[in-house]
C-alpha cells in the first residue's frame, strides 16, 4: 500500500503563483517604466506652459511700466501745452506733485529742452545763465554744449532732480546724430520716441524717452504743422539696470534675463535699422547659449523702437525631478514587494495590502498638494463644461465673484463676465472685459481661457484678473493732465474742449451760453508781501469760493497765475450771466483768514455770452479778457459785458504792462528834474521831479507808460520809490552846494486813494533827512474831488507833517473857489493851456492876470508853468507871478546837469 501524499493543492498553488509572480514582476517594472516617463513628460508640459507664462509676462510687465513711464512724460508736454510759458518753479512743482522719485524709481532726470535759433544762442544763453544763479556749481555758468556752430540747438534749460545731473546742462540735442535722428523722429510723428542705447552724460548705459513740444497747446494734425510748431522737447532719462530691474524686481535666480534692442519701427526711407541688435541688458553675466527648450523670446514695441526680451531657464532633467523618480522608485519596490509577496506565502498577502494602502495615500497628498497651489492664487481660477458652465473654481474666484462656499460652482460663466461664452474666450490670449459680482458691482478684469480634453470630453480652464487698481491709475494721471495742480480746478486744456463741445450744443440747439474771466485785483501785493505759501492758500480759497457760486452743471477753470474761468454752457438770457457775476463779487467780499492775516480779495469780472460776443471758442475768451480789463478800467471789484465797441488791449500794452512790472527789480526807472526860479530876483530856488523810464536803451514817454501804472496799481510802488529818490537827492544837492533847494512830486489819485501816503511822506523824509518845509506835493484837481472828505483829511495830515501841498494844473477840469479856501493848499500851478495862450504879444492875458490875482488874495503862492517865451515871463513878472517853469528857463535833466546848473547858481549867489 502506497503512502498518502496529500492533496496537489500545495503543488498547484505554488506552480500557479510562480508564473504569476513573474508576470506581476514584468508587468508591474513594465508600468512602472511607463509611469516613470510619463509623470515627467507632465511636469516638461507644466514647466513648459509656467514659463511661456512667465516669459509672456515679463514681457508684459516690461511694455507696462514703459507706458508708464510714457504717460508719465505726457504729463509735462500736457503741462507746455495748457500754459504759455511754463517757470522754471511750475516744472519743479509738476515734478514733485507726480512723486516722481517714489513712484518712478527707473527715472534718473526729467528734462525740458527749448529749440534755439543761432542768432539767438548768446542772448538765450546770457538769459538761462542769470535764471540758473546759485543752482549751478560755483564758477560754473550755462553754455550750449558740445560747442560748434549750428542753425538750431535743442539745449537742457530745465532738469529735475537737478542734483547729480548738472552735467546734461545746456546739452543739445543735435549736436549728436544719434540724438538728433530720435528727436526729428519724434517731432515728426508728433508722439513720444525711445532712443537706441545710449551712454549718458551721468554716466553708464541707458536710454531716452524724447516727447515733442508745440506751440498753440495741441501736437498739430500735420508733418508741415508739426515742424513749423515745434518748439522744444521733454526727455526722460533713464539708466539700463533701472529700467529693467524697476519694471522686474523679482527676478527669480534660476532665470536670466536678457533685453536686446533691434532698432527703431516704421522707419523712414532715409534711415535704416540696426544690422544687428545691441545688448541693452543682461541679468547675469557669462556666454549665453541657453537650449532651444529652456528660452523663450518676445517682441516688444514701445515708441519707436523694437525690443526683444530673452527669458532663459536653467536646464532641468524631468526624469531626476522627485515626482517621476518617487513613481520609479515606488513602482518598482511596490513590484518586487508583489513579486515577493507571491513568491512567498500568502500571509505576506496582507502586507501588499498596505504597501498598495500607502502608495495611495501618497498619490492623494500629491492631488492635495496641486489643489492647495491652486487655491493659494490670487487669481481666479476655473475650470468650466463646453456650455461654460463652472465645474470647479479656487477660492480666488469665489472671492472675486461674492459667491461664498463653494456656491459658484454649477453657475454659468456668463453671470460674471460679459463675454463669458467658452468658444469667444478661448484661445484668444490674455484680454480685457467686465466682470460683475453677484451683488451686482463691476469691474475690469482680464481673462485667458484655454480649451482642454478630460476623459473623452471638452473643457475649459480659464484665469480672471481684477485690474481695477490698474484702471484707477491711469485715471488719475488722465486727472492729473486736465486740472490744476493747485487748486484742483479743470486747467486750461479742459475747459478749451468743454467751451469747444458747449459751443457746438448751442449751435445746434440755437441756445446761448456765457464766458466769464475772472482776474483778481492786486494779487501781487500778497504774494510780494505775505509770501507765495499765502498766495497759494488764497488762490485756492478763491477757487473753492467761485466753485460754490455756480451749479454743477458749470465749470471753473484756473488759466494760471490769478487768472480764473467760469463756463455757463446753458444760460436763458444775458441776465442770467450777469447774476452769476453779481455772486462772484459777493462771495469774494468775505475776508480770508490765512493764520492772523485778515486778506480781502476782490476781482475783476469780464463776461461774454455767445452768441453776441463771438460764435467760436477763441473769439468768446478773447472778449471775456477784453471785457475784465474794461472792467479793471472801471475801478475793479465790478464786472463789464463785452459790447459792440468793445476792444481788447493792444499787444504792445500788454507786452509794455509786463515790463513795467520789472521796471523797478531792473533799475530802469530814473528821475529828471526841471528848474523853478523866483520870479522877482531870478534865482534857483527849486525844482520839479519828474519820472522817465530808460527801457532797452531809449526813453518810453511819460504819457505811455504813466496811465498804464494808473490803471494797474503800479504807481502806489512807483510814486513811492519817486518820493524816496527826490528826498534822498534834493538834500544831498542841499548838504553839497548850500542852497534851500526845494522839490516837488507829483502824487497820483491812485496814491491818494490806496491809503498810507502820509506814512511813505514820512518814511521818505525820515530816510533823507529831507527839512518837510523843502518838500512840496502836487496834486490834480481831479484827485479831490473823487472823494473831497478823504482827501481832506489826507491832506491835513500832510500838512501837519510840515510839507507844502500844490494844485497841479489850475484852471481845467473841477476848478472851484470853494476847496481853494477848505482844503489846506499852499500853491497853485497855473495850467500850461492858459500859458500858450498868451506865447505873443497878441494873446489875451486876462485869464493869467486874474489867477495870479486870485492866488493872491487867498494868501496862496502861485507857480507859472509852460514858461517858453521872453513874453510869457515878462507877464508873469509884471504881474506878480512868484515862481516861473519852463523850457525857456530850462528842460528837465538828469542829475549830473542839474547838478551843474545848481553849482553855477551857488557861485552866482556867492558873486553877489
Amino acid at each position: 500500500m502506497s503512502g498518502f501524499r496529500g492533496p496537489p493543492t500545495g503543488g498547484l498553488f505554488t506552480k500557479a503563483v510562480r508564473p504569476m509572480a513573474w508576470l506581476v514582476l514584468v508587468l508591474g517594472l513594465a508600468f512602472t517604466l511607463w509611469g516613470w516617463r510619463d509623470a515627467a513628460l507632465r511636469l516638461q508640459e507644466q514647466a513648459d506652459a509656467s514659463f511661456d507664462d512667465y516669459a509672456a509676462r515679463v514681457s508684459s510687465r516690461i511694455g507696462e511700466r514703459f507706458e508708464q513711464y510714457i504717460d508719465f512724460l505726457l504729463t509735462f508736454q500736457s503741462l507746455f501745452h495748457s500754459s504759455e510759458h511754463v517757470t522754471r518753479e511750475e516744472f519743479r512743482r509738476h515734478f514733485e506733485a507726480l512723486q516722481s522719485r517714489s513712484r518712478y524709481r527707473a527715472v534718473l532726470a526729467v528734462q525740458y529742452s527749448q529749440l534755439v535759433e543761432e542768432r539767438e544762442r548768446e542772448a538765450f544763453e546770457r538769459r538761462v545763465d542769470g535764471e540758473l544763479h546759485g543752482l549751478l556749481p560755483a564758477g560754473a555758468h550755462y553754455r550750449i554744449h558740445p560747442a560748434g556752430g549750428r542753425a538750431l540747438y535743442l539745449p537742457v534749460i530745465y532738469n529735475e532732480p537737478m542734483r547729480g545731473n548738472e552735467v546734461a546742462m545746456g546739452f543739445d540735442s543735435l549736436a549728436s546724430p544719434l540724438h538728433k535722428r530720435t528727436a526729428e523722429m519724434a517731432r515728426d510723428e508728433g508722439r513720444p520716441m525711445v532712443s537706441g542705447p545710449v551712454e549718458l552724460m551721468q554716466g553708464g548705459r541707458g536710454l531716452l524717452i524724447r516727447v515733442p513740444v508745440y506751440a498753440g497747446g495741441a501736437v498739430p494734425s500735420t508733418l508741415e504743422g508739426r515742424r513749423a510748431r515745434y518748439v522744444g522737447q521733454v526727455s526722460g532719462v533713464f539708466r539700463a539696470v533701472n529700467v529693467i530691474e524697476d519694471a522686474i524686481p523679482d527676478l527669480p535666480p534660476t532665470m536670466r534675463l536678457r533685453v536686446e534692442d533691434v532698432g527703431p519701427t516704421g522707419l523712414p526711407g532715409n534711415l535704416q535699422p540696426f544690422s544687428r541688435p545691441e545688448l541693452f541688458y543682461d541679468s547675469q553675466e557669462g556666454v549665453f547659449q541657453p537650449d532651444g527648450a529652456d528660452l523663450r523670446q518676445h517682441g516688444v514695441s514701445l515708441a519707436g523702437r523694437l525690443w526683444v526680451v530673452q527669458v532663459a531657464r536653467s536646464p532641468v532633467s524631468w526624469l531626476t525631478q522627485p515626482l517621476p523618480l518617487s513613481i520609479l522608485v515606488g513602482g518598482t519596490l511596490a513590484t518586487l514587494s508583489a513579486f515577493g509577496v507571491l513568491l512567498g506565502f500568502a500571509n505576506r498577502y496582507q502586507h501588499a495590502m498596505r504597501i498598495a494602502h500607502q502608495l495611495d495615500i501618497q498619490a492623494r497628498q500629491s492631488a492635495r498638494r496641486l489643489a492647495a497651489v491652486i487655491e493659494s492664487s490670487a487669481d481666479a481660477i476655473v475650470t468650466l463644461d463646453a456650455e461654460g458652465v463652472v465645474r470647479s473654481a479656487n477660492a480666488a474666484a469665489q472671492r472675486m465673484f461674492g459667491v461664498p462656499d463653494g456656491r459658484v460652482i454649477g453657475r454659468s460663466m456668463r453671470d460674471f463676465l460679459d463675454d463669458g461664452a467658452p468658444a469667444q474666450l478661448a484661445g484668444r490670449g490674455l484680454r480685457e472685459t467686465i466682470a460683475t459680482t453677484m451683488s451686482g458691482a463691476r469691474f475690469p478684469a482680464q481673462v485667458a481661457f484655454n480649451e482642454m480634453s478630460m476623459e473623452g470630453e471638452r473643457h475649459y480652464v480659464g484665469i480672471v484678473r481684477d485690474i481695477s487698481q490698474w484702471h484707477e491709475a491711469q485715471q488719475r494721471i488722465h486727472h492729473m493732465a486736465h486740472h490744476d495742480a493747485l487748486t484742483g480746478l479743470p486747467n486750461r486744456v479742459l475747459l478749451e474742449d468743454r467751451l469747444r463741445q458747449a459751443v457746438e450744443r448751442a449751435k445746434r440747439e440755437k441756445g446761448r451760453l456765457a464766458v466769464l474771466f475772472v482776474d483778481l485785483d492786486r494779487f501781487k501785493n500778497i504774494n510780494d508781501s505775505l509770501g507765495h505759501h499765502v498766495g497759494d492758500r488764497v488762490l485756492c480759497e478763491v477757487a473753492r469760493r467761485l466753485s460754490g457760486a455756480v451749479r454743477s452743471s458749470d465749470t471753473v477753470a484756473r488759466m494760471g497765475g490769478d487768472e480764473f474761468v467760469v463756463l455757463l454752457p446753458q444760460i436763458a438770457a444775458l441776465e442770467d450771466a450777469e447774476l452769476v457775476a453779481h455772486k462772484i463779487l459777493h462771495v469774494l467780499e468775505a475776508p480770508i483768514d490765512d493764520g492772523g492775516h485778515e486778506l480781502r480779495v476782490t476781482a475783476s469780472v469780464g463776461v461774454a455770452p455767445y452768441p453776441e460776443c463771438g460764435e467760436d471758442p477763441a473769439t468768446l475768451m478773447r472778449h471775456a479778457d477784453s471785457a475784465m480789463y474794461h472792467a479793471k478800467e472801471a475801478g475793479r471789484s465790478t464786472y463789464r459785458v463785452y459790447g459792440p465797441d468793445g476792444r481788447a488791449p493792444s499787444v504792445r500794452l500788454l507786452r509794455l504792462e509786463a515790463e513795467l512790472h520789472r521796471a523797478l527789480e531792473r533799475d530802469e526807472l530814473l528821475l529828471h528834474f526841471q528848474p523853478q526860479f523866483d520870479c522877482a530876483s531870478d534865482r534857483l530856488v527849486g525844482a520839479e521831479a519828474l519820472l522817465r523810464w530808460h527801457r532797452e536803451g531809449e526813453l518810453v514817454s511819460p504819457a505811455e507808460f504813466i496811465p498804464l501804472a494808473e490803471e494797474t496799481g503800479l504807481i502806489v510802488p512807483i510814486g513811492a520809490w519817486v518820493l524816496r529818490c527826490a528826498c534822498t537827492r534834493t538834500q544831498a544837492w542841499r548838504r553839497t552846494h548850500g542852497v534851500p533847494l526845494r522839490v516837488a512830486v507829483n502824487i497820483s489819485p491812485r496814491q491818494l486813494e490806496a491809503g498810507g501816503l502820509v506814512e511813505t511822506v514820512a518814511s521818505a523824509l525820515q530816510a533823507s533827512g529831507l527839512p518837510p518845509e523843502a518838500l512840496e506835493l502836487e496834486l490834480t484837481e481831479s484827485a479831490l474831488v473823487r472823494d473831497p472828505q478823504a482827501a481832506a483829511r489826507t491832506l491835513g495830515e500832510l500838512r501837519s507833517l510840515g510839507v507844502s501841498l500844490a494844485i497841479d494844473d489850475f484852471g481845467v477840469g473841477y476848478s472851484s473857489f470853494a476847496y481853494l479856501r477848505e482844503l489846506p493848499v499852499h500853491k497853485i500851478k497855473i495850467d500850461r493851456s492858459f500859458m500858450a495862450a498868451v506865447r505873443t504879444a497878441q494873446g489875451d492875458p486876462r485869464l493869467v492876470r486874474a489867477l495870479i490875482a486870485i492866488a493872491h488874495s487867498l494868501e496862496m503862492g502861485i507857480v507859472g508853468e509852460g514858461v517858453e517865451t521872453p513874453h510869457q515871463l515878462q507877464l508873469l513878472k509884471a504881474n506878480g507871478c512868484d515862481i516861473a517853469q519852463g523850457y525857456l528857463l530850462g528842460a528837465p535833466m538828469d542829475e549830473t546837469v542839474f547838478a551843474r546848473l545848481l553849482e553855477g547858481a551857488r557861485q552866482v549867489a556867492a558873486a553877489e
